[in-house]
């Protein structure tokens, strides 16, 4: 949005409207608050979208983790031991986070595990996916 040259001309209404433009989120929702506008804080809706986009990434995040771990039980010989289900959460959640773009050492330290285990249950992790794409991909 933008002014003409006339109206940018008077200071005092370029000020007051571009005032408008950044408290326009507040006006018109409906709701009332204890507090005036001066005690609101500017931003907020670029906060909350901020959160929304973090949710949205968590929930995707969960959801592979959860078809990956699917996928390791379903390759494991013996099922339904505590051991296959640690190992087919462990490396669901390494091999996820790892694709959503989190470093190594990162996961290591959120796990409490070993850098060098961390990436070798990535290695194992990626080799045991290629063999079941492939498998899938013979149907």
């Amino acid at each position: 949005m933008g002014l003409s040259k006339a109206a940018l001309a008077n200071t005092e209404f370029t000020q007051l409207f571009y005032t408008l433009l950044r408290l326009a989120p507040y006006c018109g929702t409906g709701h009332k608050t204890t507090f005036g506008l001066g005690q609101t804080r500017s931003g907020w809706l670029q906060e909350q979208k901020a959160s929304v986009a973090e949710q949205l990434l968590a929930d995707t995040l969960a959801q592979r983790i959860e078809e990956l771990t699917q996928i390791f039980t379903d390759q494991r010989k013996r099922k339904g031991g505590d051991r296959t289900d640690r190992i087919a959460v462990t490396w669901a959640t390494v091999l996820a986070r790892r694709e959503h773009g989190e470093s190594l050492g990162a996961i290591a330290q959120d796990l409490q595990m070993k850098p060098e285990t961390v990436k070798t249950y990535v290695k194992l992790a990626r080799k045991a996916l290629k063999g079941t794409e492939g498998a899938t991909g013979n149907r």
